[in-house]
């Protein structure tokens, strides 16, 4: 499967779930001019998020710097979405 391929179909499921929870929506304007790179351990793959006020745009390639730069397994990176989610869920 194509790098961009992917990427768009996580900038779609990332946007579909912005839209359920506006109180995340929100809080994206404090990561607006950031790049957060994303590397999938034994894939060969990096994807980069770039957060604005209201979406996230997700791309296989970015010219720049990364902000941030998150590697792992998939199964780890799951597992921290996992964990946040469920103190997000404890917090509110």
């Amino acid at each position: 499967m194509k790098p961009a391929l992917i990427a768009a179909g996580l900038e779609t499921v990332l946007n579909s779930m912005l839209r359920l929870d506006p109180e995340t929506r929100s809080r994206l304007a404090a990561l607006e001019g950031c790049v957060i790179a994303i590397e999938p351990e034994g894939l060969g793959l990096t994807f980069y998020l770039l957060p604005s006020t209201c979406s996230i745009r997700v791309v296989d390639c970015y010219e720049g710097e990364s902000t941030i730069h998150v590697r792992g397994t998939p199964l780890a990176l799951a597992q921290q979405w996992t964990v946040f989610e469920t103190a997000r869920a404890r917090a509110a």
